[in-house]
């Protein structure tokens, strides 16, 4: 049977009401479904994020953007902050051969000081703290295999450095060690 409007009966409403809201009932649908289903920007992006360090709050940490360079193509600098001595130690982040489920800190001197360049990525005289592995985690714990991700993504749950703690206590001169317990960075919050 061929499809026809007097075939079209809705109790107590005309058929032509139906038919009439039916184009405007689409488009509203189909509208949603776009919005619903289309991808959206991280409500906080990777550089605004801020990190506790569990156990320890007195330590904080977040990202700020760093220029690209061909030895280092990641665009932020990840961030350790004291609040005991207002020291903040600076890494650069980058992925050796690609394999695993973490990824390496490279340490660096104050990104902010004016004239700041990159380590020489072949000399570790530029790291203070050498090089540290990182992971990063989703909040059920689950390691993201992108390791730290670009400028503007959303940032991770949870970031372990497992030899943060010793680097803060044998890396540095002996009148200025800094205890901190192994434990995860937990994503605290969003800066404006």
């Amino acid at each position: 049977m061929i499809w026809r409007r007097d075939h079209l009966t809705i109790p107590g409403k005309p058929a032509e009401l139906f038919l009439a809201l039916l184009p405007d009932f689409l488009v509203i649908s189909a509208v949603l479904a776009v919005a619903i289903l289309a991808p959206s920007a991280p409500s906080c992006p990777l550089e605004r994020a801020r990190y506790t360090l569990r156990d320890a709050p007195g330590f904080t940490a977040g990202f700020k953007p760093v220029p690209t360079t061909p030895d280092w193509p990641v665009d932020n600098a990840f961030f350790v902050r004291s609040a005991k001595s207002g020291k903040t130690y600076w890494f650069l982040s980058y992925f050796g051969n690609g394999q695993g489920t973490h990824g390496h800190f490279a340490s660096t001197y104050d990104i902010t000081r004016p004239g700041w360049t990159p380590p020489n990525p072949d000399s570790g005289k530029e790291r203070p703290l050498g090089d540290l592995d990182y992971m990063v985690l989703d909040a059920d714990y689950r390691f993201q295999s992108e390791g730290l991700v670009r400028h503007g993504s959303p940032p991770p749950a949870h970031i372990l450095i497992p030899d943060l703690s010793a680097a803060l206590w044998y890396r540095t001169p002996s009148d200025q060690r800094e205890g901190a317990p192994v434990a995860f960075f937990d994503l605290a919050g969003c800066e404006p």
